[in-house]
């Protein structure tokens, strides 16, 4: 398998669940993104799917919202990549966590590596930060992972770089139930240089939320995403499932898709 070809595959967007494959390049002189990195064109059914991925990735965050509401990092596994851990920072007032690393030892000047990030304030309700979840009536929590790629064979290259933010303001309601409110985004970059051609690209999605959970782990409410030039309205039942509606490029579709819950409060 080629470098590229590799590239392309393992662009999978490790975290919310979205993968990038098989997108084509649109014109160079696309007046949406004039002079720059020109965008990749998705077809109606690579957006359907890099959208539902994205309601899934939106059910992810409900299943960590509990734990975290507690103050509870322990089973967030990812919290102890190299024996790092989420700690308060005081000048910040804030949980915060950052590791930027290797993934795989790669041979120069080859490399792979990710990026992962979480910043969590709790808040009274004066909506002062608090340092513990003792008294919190709320939290607001950015999270982001990243990934960065350059596999080079002699003068052959191919680049991959991924950044993804999200931003939630969570509130206690009581009993385990909990609203959830926040905004979100996925870039992806890829570029190859071969003896045959060059190339590169760029994907890009955004996402909103306004859901709220109960004990059981179910979201309810609605989400959208905008993914190129395709939109998607999404509404969750609060039973683990969500109906969507995608419109876009003479485009139409809707569907229902089983996300599942995330871990109920004991």
């Amino acid at each position: 398998m080629t470098a590229w070809k590799y590239a392309r595959l393992t662009s999978l967007l490790i975290c919310c669940g979205l993968f990038f494959i098989g997108c084509s390049s649109s014109d160079e002189n696309n007046p949406a993104n004039p002079g720059g990195t020109p965008t990749l064109t998705l077809s109606g059914e690579e957006a359907e799917d890099f959208s539902t991925s994205a309601l899934t990735m939106v059910n992810q965050i409900v299943d960590i919202i509990p734990q975290f509401a507690e103050g509870d990092f322990d089973t967030w596994a990812a919290a102890k990549t190299q024996d790092q851990e989420i700690h308060w920072d005081p000048q910040q007032e804030a949980y915060v966590f950052n590791f930027n690393g290797p993934i795989l030892e790669l041979e120069p000047p080859s490399y792979w590596t990710m990026s992962l990030g979480i910043w969590l304030q709790y808040r009274d309700a004066m909506d002062n930060p608090l340092e513990s979840p003792l008294g919190a009536v709320s939290f607001e929590m950015d999270y982001t992972t990243g990934m960065a790629m350059h596999m080079q064979e002699g003068q052959e290259y191919s680049d991959l770089e991924y950044l993804m933010t999200t931003n939630v303001t969570v509130s206690y309601q009581g009993e385990g139930a909990y609203g959830i409110v926040g905004t979100g985004s996925a870039v992806v970059e890829v570029e190859q240089e071969t003896a045959q051609m060059s190339e590169s690209g760029q994907f890009t999605m955004d996402w909103t939320l306004d859901i709220s959970t109960s004990a059981s782990g179910c979201p309810s409410g609605t989400a959208s995403v905008h993914c190129q030039d395709f939109t998607m309205g999404a509404v969750y039942d609060g039973e683990g499932g969500v109906a969507w509606t995608l419109v876009g490029n003479n485009y139409q579709a809707s569907g229902n898709e089983y996300v599942g819950c995330g871990q109920p409060v004991n």
